[in-house]
């Protein structure tokens, strides 16, 4: 440890009940996550509850220290990493409260499918479902602003939240609702802070709503259109997506949903990518619950990874659709899936239906196509690799068709190969460009 590592590590020994790690693995570990970006920090602390929080939020303001939050470190955009104290939240923060009403209390740590799992026995879930969601954690899941697949339908994480509880940079507590805090002693500063929020949003609320668009996705800067209603501020939808920059949350009263009553899946095959991308348009004006594209890289992989799926992908399938509806019956749901399934005929007679799925295992093995394969492409070698440096595009799902198109002759033009993965109805765009690792 250097001077300024032994100083942080006497001054809080005694205050911080938690583990500091300051030795050159920690560091190593945490100088990664799973983006292309590097950045060794200063320390990593694991935190064991929110006194500990404050703790190290008040020495870290006192000696001008960043603190940067962590979950699952699934993020591709390098926002789990920071050169000064990674707090890692996945170790403790684990608590599930029990279930009140539709909502239910978790801390940052909790993974969101274990908080699945155990929502399911009451026939609820939290609805938002990014690929990874087998690792990632409600914080972090917050701090992104997730959504998923079926974002078109379900909505973000923004859609989901009640309350957050907040440490701010001071060291700070106070939970983050819709309605101000009630405490003025122990809150004034917070009062005052909200008071100042209201009015800049009100001043500026005209040039909010033309320069920031009302889309289904949207993961750039603060969201603020939405966050003042008439004289209410709804705070916690100013906090989610805000990834660390203004407070840590270490718990959250989430909203859950009741599990579809009904589902149908179908996996639909292409032997050219443009023409599903012409159909994803005819689907979304369908309303499905989901409609992933993938191009014929991903349908590789997952032929090659499972063989349950080697028998319904050809090697000569060019692109695949992977599209949900729900319904109050088992009739409903067939037949509204069976209604995109002819509407996508029409646009590409030679269309092929891989497979379609009613029941929840059936349904859930389709899904983990799109779940599993995305990480997998992090296990290609060569030369050249599928590098995420262009995530979570935003388009209108009105104009996807036409952004598509232009983008593959973009890497065309530039003799570049991509792989495309999207959230065809909500409008979000993963690409993978191939290019040698920095």
């Amino acid at each position: 440890m250097d001077e300024q590592q032994q100083r942080i590590a006497e001054d809080l020994a005694s205050l911080f009940r938690g583990e500091l790690r300051f030795d050159d693995v920690a560091r190593e570990v945490y100088s990664t996550d799973a983006s292309i970006y590097q950045i060794r920090p200063l320390g990593v602390a694991f935190p064991i509850d929110r006194d500990d929080l404050v703790t190290l939020a008040q020495y870290a303001a006192e000696f001008d220290i960043p603190l940067t939050p962590r979950g699952a470190g699934t993020g591709l955009a390098g926002g789990a990493l920071g050169r000064g104290i990674v707090v890692d939240f996945s170790r403790h923060f684990r608590e599930i409260g029990s279930l009140q009403g539709n909502t239910i209390r978790v801390q940052a740590g909790v993974v969101r499918d274990q908080l699945n799992r155990y929502l399911r026995r009451f026939g609820r879930y939290l609805a938002p479902d990014p690929f990874n969601s087998s690792v990632t954690t409600c914080g972090g899941m917050l701090s992104v602003d997730a959504g998923g697949s079926h974002a078109a339908r379900v909505g973000s994480m923004r859609d989901h939240v009640q309350s957050i509880e907040c440490v701010l940079a001071d060291g700070t507590v106070f939970e983050a609702g819709v309605h101000a805090p009630q405490t003025p002693p122990a809150y004034e500063k917070i009062v005052d802070l909200l008071g100042k929020l209201r009015h800049l949003l009100k001043q500026n609320s005209l040039l909010i709503r033309e320069r920031q668009p009302s889309m289904i996705r949207n993961c750039s800067g603060y969201h603020l259109r939405t966050v003042l209603d008439g004289d209410e501020l709804n705070l916690p939808r100013l906090l989610v997506g805000s990834e660390g920059t203004l407070a840590l949350f270490s718990a959250a009263t989430l909203h859950t949903s009741p599990l579809p009553a009904h589902r149908g899946a179908a996996l639909i095959l292409f032997h050219d990518l443009q023409r599903a991308i012409q159909c994803v348009n005819a689907i979304s004006n369908q309303l499905p619950s989901a409609c992933d594209l993938l191009d014929r890289r991903l349908l590789s992989l997952i032929r090659e990874e499972d063989e349950r799926f080697s028998p319904l992908i050809p090697p000569a399938a060019e692109a695949a659709v992977l599209v949900e509806q729900t319904g109050y019956t088992d009739r409903e749901a067939r037949n509204r899936l069976r209604q995109v399934i002819e509407i996508v005929r029409e646009v590409d007679s030679t269309m092929l239906v891989a497979k379609e799925a009613y029941t929840f295992d059936e349904v859930e093995f389709l899904w983990s196509l799109p779940y599993r394969v995305v990480p997998l492409l992090n296990r290609l070698g060569g030369t050249s690799r599928p590098i995420p440096i262009i995530e979570d595009i935003a388009v209108p799902p009105t104009e996807l068709h036409d952004f598509l198109i232009k983008a593959q002759r973009v890497f065309q033009r530039h003799w570049v190969t991509a792989s495309l993965y999207a959230h065809a109805a909500s409008g979000q765009v993963h690409f993978r460009p191939f290019l040698k690792p920095p």
